[in-house]
């Protein structure tokens, strides 16, 4: 089971059933697996889906999550990363940090700025494919950071605005 209020599911299409579990490797550890369709980002794609682990988080806020590994099949895109959604709907307004595009390697940071719009992105190295991501959240303004080894951070892109509800859908 995951940690209490830290939540499952599937959003939009998805191919196979998404599942979590935790352990206490390096202090806590989420482990997933999901399928999709250009998930994450996917604008008004009749494809969009991934699967989402969140919990609820009100106000201002940063949240910092490290990629232990990555599995799956390789299929272009295989994005994941950390997500900020207002709702569980599959075009919810919403602020991502993800990567997974170009063979894995390439980290972007983006946002949809209204129900059903497409994500614009800001892109990161297209070499480091960061192992540490964080999305800081100050008022309506998202600001995306990547960093090789949880001690030096970078900032990708510029600061993002998207107008959200206090509380939100925080996760991976």
């Amino acid at each position: 089971g995951l940690p209490v209020g830290w939540t499952q599911a599937d959003i939009g299409n998805c191919v196979v059933k998404g599942s979590a579990t935790h352990g206490d490797l390096h202090g806590g550890t989420i482990r997933m697996t999901g399928s999709g369709f250009d998930g994450i980002g996917a604008g008004t794609d009749i494809w969009d889906g991934f699967s989402f682990v969140y919990q609820q988080q009100a106000g201002d806020f940063t949240v910092t999550a490290r990629r232990i590994a990555d599995g799956g099949d390789g299929i272009w895109p295989s994005r994941r990363g950390l997500m900020v959604r207002e709702v569980l709907n599959r075009f919810s307004k919403a602020v991502a940090f993800v990567v997974g595009d170009l063979g894995g390697r390439e980290s972007r940071f983006g946002g949809r700025t209204a129900l059903g719009y497409p994500f614009e992105w800001q892109y990161g190295t297209g070499y480091s494919g960061g192992a540490w991501l964080r999305i800081k959240r100050t008022g309506d303004q998202f600001t995306g950071y990547e960093s090789l080894d949880g001690v030096t951070w970078f900032q990708v892109g510029d600061p993002i605005t998207v107008r959200m509800a206090s509380e939100v859908y925080v996760g991976l």
